[in-house]
């Protein structure tokens, strides 16, 4: 009697059994985990945070950041895409309050441009802003001399102009203001009436004032002394040696504040110019009147009209002719 195989095993025969089955789809979905995350990347952007909507009745005096870091996780052609912008968002300020308000930035940053990306972190999270409310207020000004050498001079004021200012900003700065004060700058070149225009008050941070700045006129009243300095006359030509200049040096009597009668740095920035005229006869004299170039504060005694021979040299070709 013919025997046959149990129909079970038969079945198997034709067919991948279990234990292979199960390794191949193991393979096959490690497989596809690899390809699919080699094509799936990190990377950081920047984006600028534009505020708007801030209520006309606050100003925020803290916690406002200008950009803020996205780390993402996609393909790397969508990424190249959105590294290549520069990107920027609107925050809302529209709710905030008197004191401390927290803004979440997830919901801030979900852009058309990450529609196919993952946010993987934002930095920061949030902000934490602090506004106050606006107050005004219409306030005296007050003058701070800063002088250069303290012992050296004596000021007194004449008028500062206007004399009073409109403040505005935060309300718990604003409060605390009496007065508003503005430096006047004196140096030790000031002498007699002086009128400064368009100082800027000294304002705490967040106030402005109206008008935003202010003129101070005052008067300077520090020793003098008279000196005598001599200077060669600096010839305004591009070749020096080409020419020559009778006298060569001039001597001018000045006054000087004592306090920068010694000062070399102070002294040499006195000078004499002459400018001759530009189509000159080689071997002809002509006479040239000379510039004083005096530093400031620096005063002419008696005013004198200066003037210099300024001759242009013969060339040796020249020369060479009237010989023969």
């Amino acid at each position: 009697m013919p025997t046959s195989e149990p129909r079970s095993t038969f079945q198997w025969r034709g067919w991948m059994d279990p234990v292979s089955l199960l390794v191949a789809l193991v393979v096959a979905t490690g497989m596809w985990y690899a390809v699919t995350r080699m094509d799936s990347i990190e990377a950081e952007v920047e984006i600028g945070l534009d505020y708007v909507g801030t209520p006309p009745n606050f100003v925020v005096t803290e916690g406002l950041v200008g950009r803020a870091k996205v780390r993402l996780r996609g393909s790397s052609t969508m990424l190249r895409s959105v590294l290549s912008q520069n990107l920027s968002v609107p925050v809302s300020l529209a709710d905030i309050r008197k004191g401390e308000t927290l803004i979440p930035l997830e919901d801030k940053v979900a852009g058309p441009w990450f529609k196919h990306l993952a946010v993987v972190e934002i930095q920061p999270a949030k902000i934490e802003v602090r506004a106050d409310m606006i107050a005004e207020r219409t306030l005296p000004l007050r003058q701070q001399f800063v002088l250069e050498m303290p012992g050296a001079m004596k000021v007194e004021i004449v008028a500062i102009e206007p004399s009073e200012v409109t403040v505005r900003g935060p309300e718990k700065e604003v409060s605390r203001l009496s007065h508003v004060r503005v430096s006047v700058p004196v140096d030790l070149t000031m002498a007699g009436r002086v009128t400064l225009p368009k100082l800027l008050p000294t304002l705490p941070p967040f106030v402005t004032s109206t008008p935003s700045t202010v003129s101070a006129t005052f008067t300077v009243d520090s020793p003098r002394t008279q000196a005598t300095l001599r200077r060669r006359v600096n010839l305004q030509v591009e070749d020096r040696r080409g020419y020559t200049v009778e006298p060569a040096e001039i001597e001018v009597d000045v006054e000087v504040p004592t306090a920068l009668a010694k000062r070399e740095s102070y002294i040499s920035r006195f000078q004499i110019r002459a400018t001759p005229p530009p189509a000159m006869t080689p071997g002809v004299g002509v006479e040239v009147p000379v510039a004083l170039v005096l530093p400031e504060g620096m005063v002419e005694l008696r005013k004198s009209a200066y003037s210099v021979t300024v001759t242009k040299k013969e060339t040796s070709s020249r020369r060479v002719q009237d010989i023969h």
